[in-house]
C-alpha cells in the first residue's frame, strides 16, 4: 500500500513535520503537536533503531522533550495559545473547548 503511493505518503509526512515544528514554536495547541509528536518519533525510532551506528539517545530525546511540552503545556506562557485561551473560555461550544484541551 505505501510502495505504490509513496509519494503521497511522503508529502504526508513532510507537511506532518512542517506543521509540528511551526505549531510548537509559536506555541498553538502544543499539547495536541507534542502527542503528534511523540507518535513520530515512536515511529521513526522503530523504523532506524537497528541501522548499524544509529545513536539512538537521539529519540530518547526526542521523547523527553515531547514528554515535557505534554505535561506542561508550553504554549501557555509565552504562545499563541496563552493568548487565546481567554477567549476560548468564554465561548461555550465544542469546538472551543477541544481548543481548550488541545492548548
Amino acid at each position: 500500500m505505501i510502495l505504490p503511493n509513496f509519494a503521497v505518503f511522503a508529502w504526508g509526512a513532510f507537511a506532518i513535520e512542517a506543521c509540528l515544528g511551526a505549531f510548537l514554536l509559536v506555541g498553538l495547541a502544543t499539547r495536541f503537536w507534542a502527542l503528534v509528536g511523540l507518535v513520530q518519533t515512536t515511529a521513526i525510532t522503530f523504523s532506524v533503531l537497528n541501522t548499524p551506528g544509529e545513536w539512538f539517545w537521539a529519540y530518547f530525546l526526542m521523547y523527553t522533550v515531547h514528554l515535557a511540552l505534554l505535561a506542561t503545556a508550553a504554549g501557555r506562557a509565552y504562545g499563541v495559545d496563552g493568548a487565546l485561551r481567554p477567549v476560548w473560555r468564554q465561548r461555550g461550544g465544542r469546538l472551543w473547548r477541544v481548543l481548550l484541551a488541545a492548548s
